[in-house]
């Protein structure tokens, strides 16, 4: 039996846990509708419009999300979620490409199931294993006097057991806690 505290921590992490399986099927299958709705409009090259109408539908999901949720730090800017819906649909739009002009509806699905299927597992495994996005950060410091001399930097965020690190491009390493 566990004390009323671990009790609900433990649910709260099965929540958790729940709400981000349904969020990578929803994103997943977003991704897949998107790169229909390019199919279907004709669009050419698919390669090009069906990962970028599947990372459209996908993510601003994820962004309706978060305001619904008044989530302050984004889906865009914290986890590995629009590159996921790119990767997956750059993925059906070149499957569904090299099919061609015989392209039936049996290929669509056994395409659409597939993508669905990968595309949440490797959601998943980037909310499970804490890999986050690349971000654009601005320099904060920018000189008055040359405003060309304001360089972005790009870092990657690291979330790991109760402290979130970024690395710089320039190789710093900094960090903030949050709470899990």
């Amino acid at each position: 039996m566990c004390s009323k505290d671990d009790c609900d921590a433990q649910l709260a992490r099965r929540g958790e846990r729940l709400v981000e399986f349904w969020d990578a099927l929803g994103l997943a299958s977003f991704t897949v509708t998107g790169v229909a709705v390019a199919l279907s409009q004709g669009l050419d090259p698919l390669w090009l419009w069906g990962p970028l109408f599947g990372a459209l539908t996908a993510a601003d999901g994820g962004v309706i999300r978060d305001v619904v949720r008044s989530k302050l730090a984004g889906t865009l800017t914290t986890s590995f979620y629009a590159e996921v819906a790119v990767l997956w649909g750059l993925a059906i739009s070149i499957w569904l490409t090299l099919q061609g002009v015989e392209l039936g509806a049996c290929h669509f699905i056994i395409a659409a199931v597939l993508t669905v299927v990968g595309a949440a597992a490797t959601r998943m495994v980037a909310w499970y294993t804490g890999f986050g996005p690349i971000l654009f950060l601005p320099r904060l410091r920018a000189s008055r006097k040359s405003p060309s001399s304001a360089k972005p930097q790009f870092a990657r965020v690291y979330k790991r057991t109760g402290v979130t690190m970024i690395q710089r491009s320039n190789g710093a390493l900094t960090h903030s806690a949050y709470c899990r």
